[in-house]
């Protein structure tokens, strides 16, 4: 099997942990492939919360609103710039990266990115939790494993 697009899923606590991107990197130089790095910000954004807005007790509550954009803007601003200095390492060790962030549900975001970007690939780190309870949660790496339509590949 060859794969061409590899989509690595970080997660802010991968930057002290880079066995992930190791696995996605390592994958991408084996098959000269291209990498997206990919990252989602959870659910609860200010413009999910402004369709709810509509008694006069919300709207008092419209500033913190207000706040929670700035927040959410804030923190795509940071995660971006962490992916766009990760991806600058790839493209030096002669890796052509993309880079990507999302708002949502992050298991629903990765089969999503994967199926729009093309990968053949997705590597994701692996929870430390059992299969079973990877089962009853309905886990990002159970979900992703049994929605995407590509390969999946999890690095400990």
């Amino acid at each position: 099997m060859e794969f061409k697009r590899i989509l690595v899923a970080l997660n802010t606590g991968d930057e002290g942990r880079p066995t992930v991107l190791d696995g996605a990197v390592t994958m991408a130089e084996r098959f000269q492939a291209r990498l997206m790095l990919f990252h989602c910000l959870p659910q609860g954004t200010p413009a999910e919360m402004e369709e709810r807005v509509g008694s006069q007790t919300e709207l008092i509550q419209a500033e913190s609103l207000s706040q929670m954009r700035h927040k959410a803007d804030s923190d795509r601003e940071h995660i971006r710039a962490w992916l766009e200095e990760t991806a600058r390492g790839m493209k030096e060790k002669g890796i052509p990266t993309d880079v990507a962030v999302e708002i949502g549900s992050h298991k629903k975001a990765i089969v999503e990115m994967a199926e729009q970007w093309g990968a053949d690939l997705i590597v994701l780190g692996r929870t430390k939790r059992g299969s079973l309870s990877d089962f009853i949660t309905d886990s990002i790496s159970n979900h992703v494993l049994h929605h995407a339509t590509c390969s999946v590949m999890f690095v400990d």
